[in-house]
């Protein structure tokens, strides 16, 4: 299978095993989300740290590693996505079906502010609405996990040689826009 010659095979592993380290004290104090930050030892995940709808109930599992290099953020994306589907299954054996239509979303409060965060594939996703007096949206902001992991990736650059950049920039899978948002 192709994901043990990942794991399996020695150029690779000598591209991924202590290139771009960011330790845990230095993923905590620059405040690293998402696979990242687990990769980093970590177990920073909107799903079980603010738990809302199905995650109040059950939940992944969340993957981390220790090292904190392109090796363990690789493997801590390949750890969610096979507990990812487990759960998936366990899911579509045990929940009730549910044939209800949802329920229409009224008008919204005027001058109120709702945050919601949801674990996006990059990490934490934040949402900021503002209304004005008239229940319109008055402001909006989206703040991606990139915008909190790119301090990260300079950390991790550090002593490297310039060759370990695209693999290291791989492994936070960045998003030059998201920061921007």
């Amino acid at each position: 299978m192709a994901i043990e010659l990942l794991w399996e095979t020695q150029s690779v592993l000598a591209r991924f095993e202590g290139v771009g380290c960011l330790p845990r004290d230095v993923a905590d104090e620059l405040g690293i989300v998402g696979p990242a930050a687990r990769a980093s030892g970590l177990p920073r995940d909107v799903r079980h740290d603010h738990p809302s709808g199905l995650f109040r109930t059950s939940s992944v599992p969340v993957a981390t590693g220790e090292t904190g290099d392109v090796f363990a953020r690789a493997q801590v994306r390949w750890l969610e996505i096979q507990r990812s589907i487990a759960w998936i299954r366990q899911l579509l054996q045990t929940q009730p079906t549910n044939d209800a239509p949802c329920a229409a979303v009224g008008p919204l409060a005027p001058d109120r502010l709702a945050v919601a965060l949801v674990e996006g594939w990059r990490g934490e996703v934040c949402h900021v609405a503002l209304t004005d007096a008239q229940g319109r949206f008055a402001r909006y902001k989206v703040v991606d996990p990139s915008f909190h992991n790119w301090p990260g990736l300079a950390y991790a650059m550090r002593n490297q040689a310039i060759s370990d950049f695209p693999i290291c920039n791989k492994s936070f899978n960045l998003s030059y826009c998201g920061h921007d948002l």
